[in-house]
């Protein structure tokens, strides 16, 4: 296997063309990576917003991000969240621990307790 070294102008002229053709693209990753912790991981905003701000994402950008989450299935999320913890616990306080953990703000979760 050959090893073959770059020079600087060849980095950047590779670079310059993937930002070009939008394979590098912040807004891109910022939407996908909500999208997906939002449908797949069930996470809520503080999660969220602590693993963009983990990427060195831009606090704007992480806040207009969120703003396009769907509201529905944001709280469709956490009531099966909640619903899940509930038929293995009868603890109000490991709900909201459990909760809290996944990322939802004190005052969403207290808001799907009393529901």
């Amino acid at each position: 296997m050959t090893v073959v070294e770059l020079t600087k102008a060849d980095k950047e002229a590779i670079l310059s063309s993937l930002l070009a053709d939008n394979f590098l693209d912040e807004w891109r990753f910022v939407e996908s990576f909500i999208r997906s912790k939002v449908n797949q991981k069930k996470w809520g905003i503080r999660k969220i917003k602590d693993g963009l701000f983990r990427h060195r994402i831009a606090p704007e950008m992480i806040e207009r991000g969120l703003a396009g989450i769907d509201k529905s299935q944001y709280r469709d999320n956490l009531h099966h969240l909640l619903a899940m913890k509930q038929n293995t616990s009868s603890d109000t306080g490991a709900w909201i621990r459990y909760l809290a953990q996944k990322g939802y703000e004190y005052d969403e979760i207290l808001e799907a307790i009393e529901g």
